[in-house]
């Protein structure tokens, strides 16, 4: 049996001998057709294959991923952005147990779970500026982590990947908690998120860290925003009653 595609799965150098970023979490489209496809980082791909190895290195999967052509390119402004189609009929593990984008906003009952913007910015950006609020990722290459975060960014400026410096907008940061390497190169596209009780709380793609004291993550809701002008259709993140009780797992895991 295939081993299932899953957030925090490797993307892999065109070598297969190291991981070059991270699949973040799945979504699907709000239609008929139910579309499935992986959010990342766009400069993870951008210099790699049409199709991109995923698995654990050195010995990638029997599929591959694509990127979508409306995401190939490191956007500037428009975000490090990255979306990758899948195999439609492969085995996937695309539901994560526990989901909830409501669960760290002040009504933590408005909205549905599964929809991205049912996350409150406004809320996000407060819990951001106290500087008190623990955020986690869960990356290919440095696993599951924790930093502090303190900020939302209306706009940096940073260096991703081989990129020359650019701008971005709608950016999270995190400051490392001393002695803990929050994330490392190969973490890129992995997935931000709050534990607020057992719920999980997705709120940034990771873009990049700098001098080991500080990352940066671009928010949930712009990729969102983003995905859904690019396929126009709406979307949804994956869940039990969407996709089967056989498709959710839970988002840390070992490989």
């Amino acid at each position: 049996m295939s081993k299932p595609l899953r957030a925090g799965l490797p993307i892999l150098t065109s070598t297969a001998i190291d991981v070059e970023g991270t699949l973040a979490i799945f979504i699907h489209t709000k239609d008929a057709k139910k579309t499935h496809y992986v959010l990342t980082a766009a400069h993870v791909y951008k210099d790699l294959d049409k199709d991109i190895k995923v698995g654990v290195p050195p010995i990638p999967y029997p599929t591959t991923v694509t990127a979508v052509a409306a995401f190939h390119t490191v956007g500037g402004l428009e975000g490090d952005i990255g979306l990758v189609d899948v195999d439609q009929k492969y085995a996937r593990l695309c539901a994560i147990k526990g989901l909830d984008t409501r669960a760290a906003n002040k009504d933590p009952k408005e909205g549905d779970p599964y929809d991205p913007f049912a996350l409150d910015e406004g809320d996000l950006e407060d819990l951001a500026n106290a500087k008190k609020t623990k955020v986690r990722k869960f990356g290919a290459k440095s696993g599951d982590t924790q930093a502090t975060l303190t900020g939302y960014l209306d706009e940096i400026t940073l260096q991703v990947g081989h990129e020359k410096p650019m701008k971005f907008t709608n950016v999270l940061e995190a400051t490392w908690d001393k002695g803990i390497a929050f994330a490392e190169p190969g973490d890129s596209g992995c997935l931000w998120y709050l534990k607020v009780g057992s719920a999980i709380v997705p709120v940034g793609i990771h873009l990049a860290s700098v001098d080991g004291k500080k990352s940066y993550a671009t928010m949930i809701t712009h990729c969102a925003e983003r995905i859904e002008a690019n396929l126009k259709v709406g979307i949804q993140f994956c869940s039990e009653a969407s996709c089967g009780k056989a498709c959710v797992a839970d988002l840390v895991w070992d490989n």
